[in-house]
């Protein structure tokens, strides 16, 4: 009996990951382009020159963070054989 087909699921899922990575590098840009705003519109104020520092920052942080966790999961599925890109459900007893 073939698995349980639920609508391309792989693909769905495929470019739900996609889309969101997209998404995250979006937002990583428009962080970078409005903590640059900031720190110039800042002038000599300490506190918003120290705030658009802290946005430069956690928009640097959080792109880093995603690159990373792409990148581990890509070694880690070469390092034990299974590609993470790939979501495969099997429902029935008789796919495995």
């Amino acid at each position: 009996m073939p698995p349980a087909a639920i609508g391309n699921f792989n693909v769905v899922i495929t470019q739900i990951l996609n889309v969101s990575l997209t998404l995250i590098g979006s937002i990583f840009v428009v962080m970078l382009l409005y903590g640059g705003y900031q720190f110039l519109s800042a002038g000599s104020n300490k506190d918003l020159v120290q705030k658009a520092k802290n946005t430069l920052v956690f928009a640097l942080i959080g792109i880093i963070i995603s690159i990373s966790a792409k990148i581990g999961l890509s070694m880690l599925g070469n390092f034990i054989g299974y590609n993470f890109g790939q979501f495969d459900i099997c429902i029935t007893p008789g796919c495995l």
